[in-house]
């Protein structure tokens, strides 16, 4: 998964929720390895530090 800062808040649904950023990873990984095109998935932490979204598998 590339990581690129963009300082703006995604907009879209929320699809699913996890208790930490490696679980979140893992999820992006699960739906990687299923063919999704996974550079629509934005991973948004609670008490936000950051905002990734994500542009590719991270090798």
């Amino acid at each position: 998964m590339a990581v690129v800062m963009d300082p703006q808040m995604p907009t879209g649904t929320e699809v699913a929720s996890y208790e930490t950023y490696a679980q979140a990873r893992a999820g992006v990984d699960f739906l990687s390895d299923a063919g999704f095109d996974v550079s629509a998935i934005t991973i948004v932490g609670s008490d936000l530090l950051l905002v990734e979204r994500v542009k590719g598998r991270l090798t």
